[in-house]
């Protein structure tokens, strides 16, 4: 296959962060590494303000730890025998029903098969929703 990024039409990026381990922007896992963290939080803000330009925030630094804000979606795969699924969205407090707002997903490492992504994915389509007025779901 072709792998010259010239070809690609959708815009992207790649960030690497040495000297890190496996799991360093999750605040609940033992590899957690607040600095880059915070680069890498201020790396996808940036990426996603280029892309849509929307945020007004100045703080773009994530805050370990946040209290989650998220709507309990639930929904079925009519593809997959009706099979249920279990997502969380996440949507700036300033936002009428008539607004339309760009969504970021976020694919958990791992989901409970009970209630669905774990409370780490749900505190970062917060912050996503109130740092950057994205509407995040996961």
């Amino acid at each position: 296959g072709n792998n010259d990024t010239e070809s690609y039409k959708s815009p992207w990026e790649t960030v690497r962060y040495a000297k890190i381990e496996h799991a360093f922007s999750n605040w609940l896992s033992g590899g957690y590494d607040k600095r880059a963290d915070a680069r890498s939080w201020h790396s996808v803000i940036t990426f996603l303000e280029e892309q849509f330009g929307l945020s007004d925030d100045e703080s773009m630094s994530p805050l370990p730890d946040p209290e989650e804000d998220v709507t309990l979606v639930t929904y079925t795969d009519e593809i997959d025998g009706d099979y249920p699924l279990i997502g969380y969205m996440s949507i700036p407090e300033t936002t009428s029903e008539d607004t339309l707002l760009p969504a970021v997903i976020i694919l958990p490492h791992k989901m409970d098969s009970v209630t669905g992504p774990d409370r780490y994915e749900q505190q970062r389509a917060t912050e996503l929703a109130n740092d950057a007025g994205y509407i995040g779901f996961v």
